[in-house]
């Protein structure tokens, strides 16, 4: 489960030798952590040099499976586990937004974490993570066979009723 924080919050976080995972021992934290001793932060952006693209990659390594964009449309798809489901609510954008807060808290300067974890970056990074290949999907996928039919219900084939 994602544990979405604020900027602020996470400065607080790292500052107390604390990661994401971590909840401060007041709050009674029932969550295991995850943090090997002595690592620090055990965050899934990986480099403290960071820039849009690396960003977005991450976002496509820890989202590529479940999120499709179709330019066509402008719109971003999500994996229900039974169906892909137009997602109205900027879902991707807050994603993203989470990314580049844990990628933030790796930047090691206060204006590089502000920059980081500023609307402008997360645009940029949304912006490039609707091109990468494992998110890109054309109109003409959805339909790719004429015969299948997509109901609330699961699909069903037409061939055989």
């Amino acid at each position: 489960m994602s544990m979405i924080i604020t900027l602020e919050e996470a400065r607080r976080r790292r500052a107390d030798g604390l990661s994401r995972n971590e909840t401060p021992p007041e709050f009674g934290d029932s969550e295991p952590d995850f943090t090997p001793s002595g690592s620090g932060h055990s965050l899934s952006v990986r480099s403290v040099t960071q820039t849009e693209d690396s960003i977005a990659l991450e976002f496509t390594r820890q989202h590529g499976d479940s999120w499709r964009y179709v330019a066509a449309w402008g719109k971003w798809y999500r994996w229900t586990g039974t169906h892909w489901e137009a997602e109205p609510t900027l879902q991707v954008f807050d994603l993203i937004r989470s990314v580049c807060r844990d990628a933030s808290i790796n930047a090691g300067k206060p204006s590089a974490e502000t920059k980081i974890a500023s609307a402008s970056t997360i645009s940029s990074v949304e912006k490039l993570a609707r091109a990468d290949r494992k998110h890109a999907a054309t109109a003409e996928q959805w339909d790719a066979d004429p015969w299948l039919l997509n109901t609330p219900g699961g699909v069903i084939d037409l061939r055989d009723g």
